[in-house]
């Protein structure tokens, strides 16, 4: 799990100065998470989450309120920078996702193609319709992948 690891030295008391008080530590996911649950438990609203040790926003998601599968979201890499971006309907992937890798050392994970640095996929109920590369001045780095 990319070049920090989960140990018993990262808890709550080591809450860096990025992570908001009210935020609760979750030792399982190495991170500190904050945001509200209907009566189901399910989340809903505005969610964020940290990860350990150095406490950067790594996540940030808008669940529907109605507790359905219904969701968008924005990952970051330990700079700053959008690592993922996309949008959840019905519990599958749907509409633009766009990943990026960052030009600095980080935790994020990137999925499409391993030779470009950028990927626009469009998703359709959960199936890829398209997928365009780019390299890094963004350029298109290979031919799109079309959906027959």
């Amino acid at each position: 799990m990319g070049f920090f690891s989960k140990n018993e030295n990262t808890q709550q008391d080591n809450r860096p100065n990025t992570v908001p008080a009210e935020a609760i530590w979750v030792a399982e996911d190495n991170e500190w998470e904050l945001g509200q649950r209907n009566e189901d438990g399910e989340m809903i609203g505005e969610w964020k989450w940290w990860l350990a040790p150095i406490g950067h926003l790594v996540c940030h998601t808008f669940f529907k309120a109605d507790g359905s599968e219904d969701m968008t979201f924005t990952r970051f890499h330990q700079d700053g920078t959008v690592s993922q971006k996309g949008s959840y309907e019905d519990g599958v992937q749907h509409g633009e996702f766009i990943s990026q890798r960052s030009k600095n050392e980080t935790t994020e994970n990137f999925g499409p193609r391993v030779d470009c640095f950028k990927a626009v996929t469009t998703f359709d109920e959960g199936y890829v319709v398209e997928e365009h590369y780019f390299d890094e001045s963004g350029n298109i780095s290979h031919e799109p992948y079309i959906a027959e």
